[in-house]
């Protein structure tokens, strides 16, 4: 990503993230946004945030901070726009049920939120699991076997 420009990287992300969902057998609703499932710009003072992943500018154990973790592949995710805007820098349980008149990630009719759905809580933990997972769907959507046939079936991420 560091030769990327900021449009360059997010429109990557969309691609592989929509290859993804394609794979699945998902349908594609309009212009996907990007979710970070940490949120980008938490409030300085969020302490859901900053104690379910990680401290800013402090290296956890595995030598990350939070800014490592929210721009993890593992982190994110295609949501509708309107669930999207709905949710923004939300804590998890707020992001995935709604809170009121907004709906929350419960509401997308993406498969690859299928598991987050149900998450309880999302984790430093469970990015690096998803990222594993995300780069293996990498690696199936650009294989041999895409190559020759341009199909590949994904694996729907678990949550392990």
């Amino acid at each position: 990503f560091d030769d990327l420009t900021q449009t360059e990287a997010v429109g990557l992300e969309r691609y592989i993230l929509r290859r993804i969902e394609a794979s699945t057998g998902g349908a594609i609703a309009g212009v996907p946004h990007i979710e970070h499932l940490a949120p980008q710009k938490p409030a300085k003072t969020d302490t859901h945030w900053f104690t379910a992943i990680a401290k800013p500018d402090k290296e956890d154990t595995k030598g990350f901070d939070y800014d490592d973790y929210k721009t993890n592949w593992g982190n994110l995710t295609l949501l509708e726009d309107s669930l999207n805007k709905s949710i923004k820098n939300s804590p998890w349980p707020t992001k995935v049920k709604g809170s009121g008149r907004y709906k929350g990630i419960s509401a997308s009719n993406y498969n690859i939120n299928s598991h987050i759905k149900t998450m309880k809580k999302w984790t430093a933990a469970d990015i690096l699991r998803r990222e594993k997972w995300m780069k293996k769907c990498i690696s199936e959507l650009v294989s041999a076997k895409w190559v020759k046939t341009g199909k590949v079936t994904i694996t729907m991420w678990d949550g392990k």
